[in-house]
């Protein structure tokens, strides 16, 4: 999975990213996203991170939700903001990706739980990325 990690970010325009979007990051009002925090991270990414990275951690908390709810409507609304089928095959392959980040974070610490969920929530991504591929670029 890893080999193809230098192609999918090549094949991804860079645009400006918040760098750590996930659902604790975003200020929720009834029907729509009011606001987003902490952009420490912001900068120059490639066209899918921070989405990847909001879907990433959703799947975290229950694979599940990789198939239905937020993350399709997340989907839905990238589609609608102009990102094609040609960008939305490569997802599941950034999802992947963004993951390493938090598989190093426990790795550091030591975090023998959270690394032994990440390696699980890992092998998900990895053994459902062709389902997730089809679902997720589909018109």
């Amino acid at each position: 999975a890893l080999e193809q990690l230098p192609a999918l970010l090549a094949a991804q325009p860079p645009v400006l990213a918040h760098g750590d979007l996930h659902p604790l990051n975003a200020i929720w009002g009834k029907a729509s996203l009011r606001a987003v925090i902490d952009w420490e991270f912001a900068g120059a990414r490639p066209l899918l991170y921070d989405a990847a990275c909001c879907i990433g951690c959703a799947g975290f908390e229950h694979p599940s939700a990789l198939g239905r709810g937020f993350v399709l409507g997340l989907i839905l609304g990238l589609r609608r903001g102009g990102i094609g089928a040609e960008h939305l095959r490569l997802l599941p392959g950034m999802v992947l990706a963004s993951r390493l980040g938090w598989l190093s974070e426990w790795l550091r610490k030591g975090d023998a739980e959270m690394l032994d969920m990440e390696l699980d929530y890992l092998d998900i991504l990895l053994n459902t990325a062709p389902a997730l591929q089809r679902l997720w670029s589909q018109p």
